[in-house]
């Protein structure tokens, strides 16, 4: 005699497969191990402390390591996306900035006068990102990369010409650079650009910012950022929209997987 099968048995059924599948999707996606750190360093005579979080892939040991610098909101957690996606390979240093307020742009003028109280740009550059180097040497790997955001661009670019040891230099939403003004724009990125020749350079611009910086500077944003970075070495991707930073990483996600295919070509 044949058992009858209820359907209350197979909805349980089906709600378990679903449960496992998931369950066992979510361990393959999750091929990494994120750990929070507390870093410091000295300003002014008084101990500064900031967060990172510090992703490494399952079973990482000699491979490359991302440092990725955030824009004005100096909120790692807007970069979450782009962490993960890389610490599939490499391990990952997702750093916040001291000081600066977690506010959107209608509040921009807060957030400079947060800059400003803080130290300004030096302050970030002597301070959190020397204080993250000082921690990426203690791990084992083969390059360091740096990924600028927006405020994180011009950041990225000056740090990155005072250490040799940095490979390669992806810079998201360049505005900042170009909004300092032309004169001061020309002789910030030659003068970094003549401290590490033949540095790989990848840039990422949203429609609505690179018309806006070619409406003031130039025909097109390549040809007045090449004047300073030689051609063969940088790379330009332009998407659609009115995206910044860490919105155009939202808006366009295989901006993040690009990246890492092309550190990989390098």
């Amino acid at each position: 005699m044949k058992k009858k099968i209820s359907v209350g048995n197979v909805i349980m059924l089906i709600f378990v497969m679903f449960i496992f599948c998931n369950t066992t999707k979510n361990a393959q996606a999750k091929n990494y191990k994120k750990d929070t750190h507390k870093l410091t360093y000295e300003w002014e005579g008084k101990t500064r402390v900031f967060k990172i979080d510090y992703y490494q892939p399952k079973n990482a040991g000699d491979t490359d390591v991302w440092i990725i610098l955030p824009g004005l909101t100096g909120d790692r957690k807007d970069y979450s996306g782009l962490a993960k996606t890389l610490a599939k390979h490499d391990k990952v240093v997702s750093i916040n900035y001291y000081g600066l307020p977690k506010y959107r742009s209608h509040v921009f003028s807060a957030k400079r006068k947060a800059l400003k109280k803080r130290g300004g740009t030096t302050s970030l550059i002597d301070g959190e990102c020397e204080a993250v180097m000082g921690f990426v040497k203690k791990l084992e790997y083969k390059n360091i990369h740096v990924i600028g955001n927006s405020l994180g661009t011009y950041i990225g670019f000056i740090f990155s010409a005072r250490n040799p040891k940095i490979k390669t230099l992806t810079m998201i939403s360049t505005c900042p650079i170009f909004a300092m003004g032309d004169k001061k724009a020309d002789v910030i990125l030659k003068k970094a650009y003549s401290l590490f020749p033949g540095r790989n350079i990848l840039i990422f611009e949203g429609k609505k910012d690179y018309d806006r910086i070619t409406k003031k500077y130039g025909p097109q944003l390549a040809k007045h950022v090449m004047n300073k970075l030689p051609e063969e070495t940088t790379e330009l991707c332009v998407y659609k929209g009115n995206y910044h930073s860490f919105k155009l990483l939202s808006r366009y996600p295989k901006i993040s997987k690009k990246i890492y295919e092309w550190k990989e070509k390098k």
